[in-house]
């Protein structure tokens, strides 16, 4: 597995001041090939150097291009993205997500979280090598990204045990914990409707992966010692899809 000092970034900047302080942290880290372009400079740029690793700035006016060029990259060169913004919204979250990155976080970095989310691109990136498209493609199916503050957290599904209604947000309850996300749970419902989910009440929806076991009687399930409710116009669906299985 390659250490962070002998990883090659590509830099993909236009706001020349960030670009300055993004090149100076990376050093910080121990990167020491960095190639910084932009979103104007042609593919020749940078087609000679054997990058392992792309870091993307985006911002809301040049989401489209920014989009739009690492989409060219990746189909040429797949390599793992990072990708870091100073806006937070759901509109550049959803056009950005369509390109698999494996961290979306704040350019307001630390030494501390650039080099984790470096560290994380080499390990998953190590772990995926060897494997078809198809098995690429169906990972990238299988996991969701939550906001977590100014960082965007990858969850992989099947380590999702229920998810659950809180005020405005929706808190995911996994295995690696609790992550709060800044999206509608009925939003949610409907983006995992075919991966394994069911909505058991207005508050709640829970993997049937996970499910223990459920009691019709009293309109709970069980997941991990903990009582989930059933609501009574969940119910008959939510049994119907136990049964499924």
């Amino acid at each position: 597995m390659p250490s962070i000092s002998s990883i090659h970034v590509l830099l993909i900047e236009n706001d020349f001041q960030d670009c300055f302080l993004l090149k100076n942290l990376l050093k910080s880290v121990g990167v020491r090939k960095i190639l910084v372009v932009n979103l104007h400079d042609s593919d020749s740029v940078f087609d000679q150097f054997n990058y392992d690793l792309i870091i993307m700035g985006v911002d809301a006016k040049n989401v489209e291009k920014n989009v739009a060029f690492a989409t060219r990259l990746l189909s040429v060169r797949w390599k793992p993205l990072i990708v870091l913004s100073e806006d937070f919204n759901e509109q550049l979250f959803e056009k950005i997500k369509s390109l698999h990155p494996y961290s979306f976080m704040s350019k307001d970095l630390s030494i501390l979280k650039i080099k984790q989310a470096i560290e994380l691109a080499i390990v998953q990136n190590s772990l995926s090598q060897g494997t078809s498209s198809e098995e690429v493609q169906q990972e990238k199916d299988d996991i969701i990204f939550a906001q977590v503050g100014n960082i965007v957290k990858k969850i992989k599904l099947a380590d999702i045990w229920w998810i659950q209604s809180e005020g405005k947000y929706t808190a995911i309850k996994a295995a690696s914990g609790r992550v709060l996300m800044d999206m509608s749970l009925r939003n949610l419902a409907k983006k995992l409707r075919q991966k394994g989910f069911v909505r058991t009440h207005k508050s709640y929806i829970v993997n049937l992966k996970h499910v223990e076991y459920a009691d019709k009687s009293g309109s709970t399930v069980f997941i991990k010692g903990e009582n989930i409710p059933v609501g009574r116009s969940f119910k008959s669906n939510f049994f119907r899809m136990v049964k499924k299985i």
